[in-house]
């Protein structure tokens, strides 16, 4: 995915690039809100607020463990990270990672950290909101994380060119890593007023996908990730409707008519 971005981004003439998914349904407001706010307050990226597209429990809880952040609804402001794949750049900030503009946008976790690095700011805006096809099957996303979290680690050593002492830092401390990520899921199901709905079972649910999420991670400081699971998780993020349960695949015609804020055994509403 980060070759192939990258690819675009170099061949690209907008002042602003966003990377759009076949599975996710930006409403029609979304590309003039974001115009404007890079216009109107001179960042270098946007983020939007996400919702899932298929609200069912595991893929409410996938969003959270993946896009925590811009879980709507969310407040409109400078942020420290955005959305992975929910935002968009300015072209001549994302030009000057140079040679690790692919692996940098390939896995936006190493991307943010370089721009606070280069000096350029991020902004997330609550304005308008973005329905996303989250993984549902649950035995995928196991695996979604275990791939995506050794990609993700191999990606961070190259692009902040981690000494060895760093990665073996990291490794002794990985026992603490599920924990931590689950706290901060925690902390935004709470924040978007989800928690009657969905806590404690997405905490147990979240704690043992990133348990095996942390194993693959540890591997990716030291032995990094070979193109063979850097394929897989590009299949994963292309081919997102191989990877969701029989009753989201039959309604996909649904998810894109609008965002749907329904949790099982909850009435639909919205934020």
């Amino acid at each position: 995915i980060g070759e192939a971005a990258a690819f675009a981004l170099r061949a690209a003439k907008a002042p602003y690039v966003a990377y759009a998914e076949e599975h996710g349904f930006p409403p029609p407001d979304w590309a003039e809100i974001l115009v404007q706010t890079f216009e109107s307050g001179g960042y270098d990226a946007v983020g939007w607020a996400m919702m899932p597209a298929n609200p069912g429990f595991i893929a409410w809880t996938h969003i959270y463990g993946q896009f925590g952040d811009a879980v709507a609804p969310v407040q409109s402001g400078p942020a420290i990270r955005l959305g992975p794949h929910h935002a968009a750049y300015r072209l001549e900030a994302m030009l000057e990672l140079g040679d690790d503009l692919a692996q940098a946008f390939g896995n936006e976790g190493t991307l943010y950290p370089a721009f606070r690095r280069n000096g350029r700011t991020l902004y997330m805006t609550g304005e308008t909101v973005s329905g996303h096809t989250q993984i549902s099957d649950l035995a995928c996303y196991i695996r979604l994380e275990f791939i995506g979290q050794r990609v993700y680690a191999a990606a961070r050593v190259q692009v902040e060119a981690w000494p060895v002492w760093k990665r073996a830092f990291y490794v002794a401390g990985s026992p603490l890593i599920p924990f931590l990520r689950v706290y901060r899921s925690v902390i935004h199901i709470l924040r978007t007023g989800r928690g009657r709905q969905l806590l404690p079972q997405a905490a147990f649910l979240l704690l043992v996908t990133n348990t095996v999420g942390t194993v693959g991670e540890v591997l990716g400081y030291i032995f990094g990730a070979s193109d063979k699971q850097r394929s897989d998780r590009m299949e994963i993020e292309l081919d997102r409707y191989a990877f969701v349960n029989n009753a989201d695949r039959s309604q996909r015609h649904v998810f894109a008519s609008g965002q749907r804020d329904t949790i099982p055994g909850q009435g639909a509403s919205r934020p």
